[in-house]
């Protein structure tokens, strides 16, 4: 992987400087389509592993000593020759595999995941050479990104992948398994490693590259093969089915097949299955969001979102209605297995359905089970034929006792609080200063994920804020905190670009927290604003 010198770091400042004070005049152009390529040039969507050579094109990497020739070796060239190496092996072994790129072209650093994200892959794998300013620095190192233990996943198969490399008949260092915040890493859906092997920079290692090359690429792909048995990405269903494309905006109703009952909407929180009228009460608007065919269900009752209690995931966890805040738990995935529909909580991580309790008509989440017929489903869409009708027994929803106590801001505090939104908050914001706002006591913050976060860490977008003396929630939003943690950084402007750039969706809080300049819209002035904002020309806060 390229490293960079304080040289480069100077220059590009500066360029940055430079670009700040010109894009304004330069108007973007989308990307073209996030295409993921066989070894012989057809278009490919679905494989076990997909290869990702690093670098490429314009951008060589990082530069190894002069030949005897006075040429220079770029670790791009190497980065592709083996990545089409490592996948003869892959393929020779009964494996399908897919490459970012199988050429000498450019690929944009942020596309590489986009590739990886626009298809179906158990496994990202980022391969590259290694450089170092000492040229004696030597090894083979596999990254995993920092978020992660050693016991996910993403950890086992950077450790099964050195694991094998190591076993190449040469002295190699092993520099062991690392993690780190690179792009491909962070922004890949399925589980990724990043490869570094060897120091393009030390001539012995390029002696080992060179000499040991077949063994290299033979062992990464046996890691790689190896790490397949227990790599498992969260968005496929029991390690076997990927979620399907139903198309989007479209309209229709959810039938229990055993029952013949339709989820429906009671008009308070939960969610039952009720006798088929194909009412406002049964009838949901489908919105894909997200590249993995992840679905927004809004109810035509009152416009409220299918939604999981409190992002659980446990079994027997209610299925609920709740007003649209953009999380996880309003997201589903929905699986065709056998011509009957499974349908999944994004958040519930490949195991979980949904399933209608047989006492209660209640609908909750359950372990998945192939044949469990109260786990089954058909989309009936507007204008479809209506099934038969299966009589029920009368069920009457519970009542939801509202809570005695609101959220309530201390006189002192400039947030604001409406429609159960907390707002007004500067990024970053610290846990413990963010309560202070708050008359309640024990006020409590939960991320996205339904985590606790901790007094000194900071308050994101899309936290939630609860507190011991009331059973209200809220909401919160910091301006220009696009990804969540709290921070202004280049992730936030870049997803902005995205967004407009229509290669990323945003929605709910976070579409509102990229709306930087209050326009109601999200257009290249809220990119300008949150970058200039992160150079310190402007602040966004004033």
């Amino acid at each position: 992987m390229k490293k960079t010198t304080s040289r480069q770091i100077l220059s590009a400042v500066l360029s940055l400087v430079f670009c700040v004070s010109v894009i304004v005049s330069i108007p973007f152009t989308a990307s073209a389509a996030y295409e993921a390529y066989a070894a012989d040039g057809s278009v490919v969507t679905e494989a076990d592993i997909i290869l990702d050579p690093g670098h490429g094109g314009e951008d060589p990497g990082a530069l190894g000593p002069d030949d005897e020739n006075g040429a220079r070796r770029e670790e791009d060239d190497d980065n592709l020759r083996l990545a089409l190496k490592v996948g003869e092996y892959l393929e020779a072994q009964g494996k399908t595999v897919a490459y970012t790129r199988i050429t000498d072209k450019t690929v944009d650093l942020y596309d590489r995941p986009l590739i990886a994200n626009s298809g179906n892959y158990k496994i990202f794998c980022s391969l590259h050479r290694n450089s170092y300013d000492n040229p004696t620095a030597t090894g083979v190192e596999v990254y995993y990104h920092e978020s992660l233990s050693a016991d996910s996943e993403s950890g086992r198969i950077a450790a099964k992948v050195l694991e094998n490399i190591m076993k190449t008949p040469a002295a190699i260092a092993n520099r062991g398994t690392k993690t780190a915040n690179y792009v491909v890493l962070r922004e890949t859906l399925t589980n990724s490693i990043l490869v570094e092997t060897l120091f393009i920079s030390n001539p012995d290692d390029n002696a080992v590259f060179d000499t040991y090359f077949e063994d290299l690429a033979s062992n990464i792909a046996n890691g790689l093969i190896e790490s397949l048995a227990f790599s498992t990405p969260n968005y496929m269903l029991d390690g076997r089915f990927y979620p399907v494309d139903m198309g989007t905006d479209f309209v229709a109703s959810i039938v229990h097949i055993p029952t013949g009952l339709a989820l429906t909407n009671t008009g308070e929180s939960n969610v039952i299955a009720a006798e088929a009228d194909f009412g406002d009460a049964q009838t949901w608007t489908f919105v894909k969001t997200g590249l993995k065919n992840e679905y927004k269900l809004i109810n035509h009752l009152d416009n409220r979102c299918l939604d999981t209690d409190s992002m659980r995931s446990d079994d027997g966890t209610n299925i609920m209605i709740w007003d649209d805040n953009g999380f996880d738990c309003q997201r589903f995935y929905f699986y065709d297995v056998n011509g009957n529909y499974y349908i999944a909580p994004v958040h519930c991580k490949n195991d979980r359905v949904l399933d209608v309790y047989a006492e209660t008509n209640n609908v909750q989440i359950y372990l998945f089970g192939e044949t469990n017929p109260q786990q089954q489903f058909r989309i009936v869409r507007e204008g479809e034929e209506e099934p038969p009708v299966v009589e029920p027994p009368v069920v009457e929803p519970p009542v939801v006792e509202p809570p005695v106590v609101n959220l309530e801001l201390t006189g002192e505090s400039t947030y604001t609080l409406e429609a159960f939104i907390v707002g007004g908050i500067k990024a970053p914001t610290t846990v413990e200063d963010f309560a202070l706002n708050f008359k309640n006591e024990n006020v409590k913050v939960v991320n996205a994920e339904g985590e606790e976060v901790e007094v000194s860490d900071f308050v994101g977008t899309g936290c939630v804020v609860s507190a011991s003396d009331t059973e209200e929630t809220a909401v919160v939003i910091v301006l220009g905190d696009v990804d969540g943690d709290g921070e202004l950084t280049a992730t936030d402007y870049l997803r902005i670009k995205q967004y407009f750039l229509k290669t990323m969706n945003l929605e709910g809080v976070y579409f509102t927290a990229a709306d930087v300049d209050r326009s109601g819209s999200i257009d290249g002035t809220d990119y300008m604003q949150l970058k200039s904002h992160f150079l310190g020309i402007i602040d966004i806060y004033a």
